[in-house]
C-alpha cells in the first residue's frame, strides 16, 4: 500500500444520520460478466502480511483518495502533487494522479497525464487498457474534460471518443456492462439535466437519460451522491450520500 499515514479519508462528520440515507434500485442490468481487470471481489490465496512492502512508493504531500490495478500497472490518484519511489531520494511532480508498477514499485515515466485538479475516484475500463478518472478536474492534458475522463492505460493520452463532462463535483464511479455510472454533486453532464447520479455511455459518455432519479431533503447544503457500488449479479445499485429522499 502507499504509505500509511497518506492512505487517510476526512475525519468523520459529526453531524448524525449524514452518511446515514441508503438506498437501493432495482436496475435490470443484466448479469455483470467476469473480467480479470476488475479488483472488486478478488479472489486471494493466502492471508494477506500485515508489514507493508518496502518496495512501494512513497505520496509525500496530500491525500490518496483513489486506488486501482490494471495488470501490473497501480493508479493512484488524490490531492497529492509530488512522489518518490521507496529507498529513494528523487522527487516527481505527479498533481494528483501518478502510476507505478506493482511489482517493482517503481514510478512510471512514461504514464504522466496533467490534471488541474484533485483525483476522487478510479475505475478500470472493461477493455483493460483504460482507467476512467473522476475528481475536480476541469482540464487533463490541456484538453477540456470536466471532472471525468477516460486516458490510455499505456501513453497517458486522453481517449478523446469518451466525452462526459459534468458542472460539478465527482465522487465516485462505478462500472457495468456498457454504462459508466457517475455520483457526485453536479446537475449536469454533457449538457444533459441528471442531479447527483447518472449513467453513460462507456464508449461516448452519452448520457442515459432513463436513468434518472431526484435527491432531496439534504442534511445541509445541497443533495450529493458520496459512493455507489453494484451488486454482484448487477441488478441493483446502491449509493450513499447527503439525501434523505429520492423521488419524493
Amino acid at each position: 500500500m502507499i504509505r500509511r499515514t497518506h492512505l487517510r479519508k476526512s475525519p468523520p462528520v459529526s453531524r448524525p444520520g449524514f452518511l446515514a440515507s441508503v438506498f437501493a434500485m432495482g436496475l435490470v442490468l443484466g448479469i455483470l460478466a467476469p473480467t480479470p481487470v476488475l479488483a472488486v471481489n478478488a479472489q486471494h490465496t493466502s492471508i494477506v502480511s500485515a508489514d507493508p512492502s518496502d518496495s512501494t512508493p512513497h505520496v509525500l504531500d496530500g491525500q490518496v483518495n483513489a486506488i486501482v490495478q490494471i495488470g501490473d500497472t497501480v493508479i493512484v490518484g488524490g490531492t497529492f502533487t509530488e512522489v518518490r519511489e521507496a529507498n529513494r531520494s528523487t522527487v516527481y511532480p505527479r498533481p494528483y494522479l501518478f502510476a507505478f508498477d506493482a511489482s517493482t514499485g517503481r514510478i512510471r515515466q512514461d504514464w504522466v497525464p496533467i490534471l488541474d485538479g484533485p483525483v476522487e475516484a478510479l475505475v478500470a475500463g472493461s477493455d483493460g487498457r483504460s482507467v476512467f478518472v473522476g475528481g475536480r478536474f476541469t482540464t487533463v492534458n490541456g484538453l477540456t474534460r470536466k471532472r471525468v475522463v477516460l486516458l490510455d492505460l499505456t501513453t497517458g493520452a486522453v481517449v478523446t471518443s469518451f466525452r462526459a463532462n459534468a458542472n460539478a463535483r465527482v465522487l465516485d464511479l462505478a462500472l457495468s456492462g456498457n454504462r459508466l455510472y457517475v455520483a457526485g454533486s453536479f446537475m449536469a453532464i454533457r449538457g444533459a439535466s441528471v442531479q447527483a447520479l447518472a449513467a453513460v455511455d462507456v464508449a461516448t459518455g452519452s448520457v442515459d437519460t432513463s436513468f434518472d432519479f431526484t435527491f432531496s431533503d439534504p442534511w445541509t447544503n445541497a443533495p450529493r451522491v458520496m459512493k455507489i457500488d453494484i451488486t454482484p449479479d448487477g441488478t441493483r445499485l446502491v449509493a450513499i450520500g447527503n439525501f434523505r429522499r429520492v423521488d419524493g
